[in-house]
């Protein structure tokens, strides 16, 4: 009985982990397609906007990822004089995330 016990409770930490990797997933994928879109906006040439959406996936382990990469966005906006809010850009991160999220559990 002890064993089922022990089973059951690897099987739950298994799951957690997966759960908190998939996750972390979804959060990286929705920074880099909120990234390029923002990119877009402020007219950076290709190479230029794949840096700009990678440095707001490293900002992924941060512990106020949505703040941050918002903040970080708006900010760059109105360096470049465009008039977007901060809500603007949270419609458009609930978008990227759930973009992200149907491509991350799609394909796994």
């Amino acid at each position: 009985m002890t064993a089922t016990f022990d089973d059951r409770e690897r099987g739950f930490e298994n799951k957690f982990a997966h759960d908190q990797e998939t996750e972390f997933k979804i959060l990286a994928r929705m920074s880099h397609l909120l990234g390029l879109w923002a990119a877009g906006k402020i007219q950076l040439m290709e190479d230029a906007a794949e840096n700009y959406a990678q440095e707001l996936v490293e900002k992924v382990a941060q512990k106020d990822l949505k703040v941050c990469v918002k903040e970080q966005i708006h900010s760059d906006f109105e360096k470049a004089c465009l008039e977007l809010t901060k809500q603007d850009i949270e419609v458009e991160m609930e978008k990227f995330l759930n973009t992200a999220r149907d491509q991350i559990t799609n394909i796994g």
